[in-house]
């Protein structure tokens, strides 16, 4: 081969191998721009719910409907909670939601006040289509009285307990059995590995099933808690929550403790031992108080009548 020729031989696979680099420069540079461009959508997504949500909590007792084109997960630690759209996330800050740990598809969002007896807060409960409920009853009475209290569309549904080993899968993509004021019985096993667990409410004690795991916590009969436990995605997150709630709760004390002490008269006596009571019993954020607190909350909410009989300024 002569001169010549090795120089156009060279001459070609110079330009092979430069157009192979300025190829992967810009195919390089293309799925740069792509990733960035979806990591902006996802972003724009989180903050989009971020701000759905903090909408959806400013009118308490409300059912709002959201349909969502990504899976957005929930999850709790003892650190915090936070959910999240792909590669992007957000903590849940001051919200107080309960949900389970993945939702997709058309989404119920459901507003709950927290009272205990006053206002504390209000909650947010998120059910979707594809997650499905099973309330346990072997006390109709008591389950046709909680079912009256859920909105249309949350995807549950009652059973008499029993009659859960001949419910077969239905095709959700997570499946909830809630055992309520009864015992947790084998289920149809059509379940066998597919995403299904369970919640137990019985006596003040809420237990969550799952496939490696049962764990204990505390609940009032109140809605908020009941349907606080039954839409928690486990215990970290139904604890988590509860304990901010707790903290809230003796923070509005403390403003009704002070207040009574401004109303304070020779003619309207005001039993502020009362409301600290509840800052006592709120303040260590120990959820097994519930029942304390329930009791006392009562106890405030009397104290509140009598001193509305009497012509005084309420106490809340």
């Amino acid at each position: 081969m002569n001169h010549k020729g090795i120089e156009l031989q060279f001459h070609w696979i110079f330009i092979m191998v430069a157009g192979a680099l300025i190829l992967t420069f810009f195919t390089t540079i293309a799925n740069k721009q792509y990733n960035i461009a979806v990591q902006k959508s996802e972003y724009q997504l989180v903050n989009n719910l971020e701000t759905l949500f903090s909408v959806a909590l400013k009118t308490p007792n409300t059912v709002n409907e959201l349909r969502v084109s990504s899976p957005i997960e929930f999850k709790c630690t003892e650190y915090g909670c936070k959910y999240k759209v792909e590669n992007a996330e957000l903590p849940f800050y001051n919200k107080l939601i309960f949900s389970a740990q993945k939702q997709e598809g058309d989404l119920k969002l459901w507003t709950l006040d927290f009272e205990k007896p006053f206002r504390v807060a209000t909650i947010l409960l998120i059910s979707s289509s594809e997650t499905k409920y099973y309330l346990v009853y072997s006390d109709e009475t008591e389950a046709d009285k909680l079912m009256s209290r859920i909105p249309q569309g949350m995807n549950v549904e009652k059973i008499q307990k029993g009659n859960e080993q001949n419910i077969p899968y239905s095709g959700e993509k997570q499946t909830r059995f809630v055992y309520y004021l009864t015992q947790r019985e084998q289920i149809h096993n059509s379940f066998n590995e597919k995403n299904v667990d369970a919640v137990e409410l019985s006596q003040g004690i809420v237990t969550f099933y799952d496939e490696d795991s049962t764990s204990t916590s505390s609940y009032s009969q109140d809605d908020a808690s009941i349907f606080a436990a039954i839409f928690s995605a486990n215990k970290e997150m139904y604890e988590y929550q509860m304990k901010k709630l707790f903290k809230r709760t003796a923070d509005v004390a403390e403003v009704y403790k002070k207040r009574t002490e401004n109303l304070l008269t020779s003619t309207c006596l005001y039993n502020s031992a009362e409301i600290q009571k509840v800052i006592d019993i709120t303040t260590p954020q120990e959820i097994n108080q519930f029942s304390q607190l329930s009791t006392q909350a009562s106890i405030l909410k009397t104290e509140n009548e009598r001193i509305i009989n009497q012509g005084c300024p309420e106490i809340y």
